[in-house]
């Protein structure tokens, strides 16, 4: 599967469609969640949340790839891209953002500086509020890098 041009990385776990997962997920690797998580998403790695996925938590990762749907906050240490069917009910949190066009975030769009060492929003972090927004700044555009 291809984002914004860039192939994914293989994962070393996978949740299937019409699967649900009540409880938090902690791993070292990189994941897939096509189904559902109830609870906290804490990976090292990458976490792709495909397009029907849904988690209901927040999620932390050194990158984020959300084609599906997030309530609760995101932090991705490294790098965020939402795609244009992708929705999060919840802040975001990371060095580098992307939002596809037609994405989705009702939440506070917080910029990781390289001195914040993986703390959320302190030593230097800048915030944008953004409530239901919507990328409509450039119809014609694939997407939009925030920073």
């Amino acid at each position: 599967m291809k984002f914004f041009g860039k192939s994914d990385l293989v994962e070393s776990f996978f949740l299937p469609k019409n699967t649900t997962i009540v409880g938090n997920i902690l791993g070292e690797d990189s994941g897939r969640i096509e189904g559902i998580v109830k609870g906290e998403v804490k990976v090292k790695g990458k976490i792709i949340v495909a397009e029907k996925a849904l988690i209901e938590g927040n999620v932390y990762a050194s990158e984020v790839i959300i084609y599906g749907t997030v309530t609760g906050n995101v932090t991705a240490y490294k790098s965020f891209s939402i795609s244009a069917h992708g929705v999060i009910h919840g802040d975001v949190t990371s060095s580098s953002i992307q939002v596809n066009s037609n994405a989705k975030i009702t939440g506070k769009i917080n910029k990781l500086s390289s001195t914040t060492n993986n703390s959320q929003g302190r030593n230097g972090s800048h915030s944008r509020e953004i409530f239901k927004y919507k990328n409509k700044l450039n119809e014609d555009s694939q997407s939009d890098t925030w920073w």
